[in-house]
């Protein structure tokens, strides 16, 4: 059996259910290939996997989707920078533990409009990303057009480079959860719809599932649930 992610994916959420999977199903060999949409999607449809499990919008007409949890954006920043704004704007920014830790109605108090990120210097992802499809929305939405000093090809990677105190990023908080470098760092809620996505399983409907994909699936979800 194999599964297709993207590498945040790849790296933090699938590791958790491949590994419980093992145990309760030591015979079933499960391997990972990690890329970009495009590549694994090829790879779905020649047979090359069974699943991707990803966060990128999808044709439902083509594909069967399993939900399995919800993921949030958030603008991410050094100190110092992250204090020029809440001075100048009057808003609150959280540090990690806030943001992972609060109600989403004490988060949702929080939020502020992405149009204060105006003249901000941001590091994004290349287009036909998921998270570059939300923060060009965003800009529309706001009307606004921020610097952008850097593209980058990895989420990881536009994080770790605002980690060193170069720019600001938008980032998910699967990955603030999973990084060594989140509790640097100071975050905005943006107060939009735009930043809330689904991560989620998917499979061609022409596919016929195998009886190992199907229980792989069963497990992934009775672990999500449980977090």
């Amino acid at each position: 059996m194999s599964i297709g992610a993207c590498n945040i994916i790849s790296s933090f959420v699938l590791p958790k259910i491949v590994t419980h999977f093992s145990r309760v199903h030591p015979l079933i060999k499960v391997n990972l290939y990690e890329g970009n949409i495009d590549s694994l999607n090829e790879k779905l449809h020649n047979g090359t996997l069974d699943l991707i499990l990803d966060n990128y919008p999808i044709d439902e007409s083509v594909y069967f989707t399993v939900p399995l949890f919800q993921e949030s954006l958030y603008v991410a920043m050094s100190q110092a920078l992250c204090k020029k704004i809440e001075n100048k704007y009057l808003v609150n920014s959280m540090t990690n533990k806030q943001l992972l830790s609060e109600s989403p109605d004490e988060k949702s108090n929080k939020a502020v409009p992405f149009s204060i990120f105006h003249n901000t210097p941001f590091i994004i992802l290349r287009k036909g990303n998921d998270t570059r499809i939300r923060y060009d929305q965003l800009c529309v939405d706001f009307n606004i057009h921020p610097p952008i000093i850097l593209e980058v090809d990895q989420l990881s990677t536009a994080y770790n480079i605002c980690s060193n105190h170069f720019g600001v990023t938008l980032v998910s908080d699967t990955l603030i959860k999973n990084s060594s470098s989140a509790k640097s760092l100071k975050y905005f809620q943006i107060d939009s719809k735009v930043t809330e996505r689904t991560v989620f399983f998917h499979y061609p409907k022409h596919h016929y599932l195998r009886l190992a994909v199907k229980a792989f699936l069963k497990e992934a979800i009775s672990i999500y649930a449980m977090i």
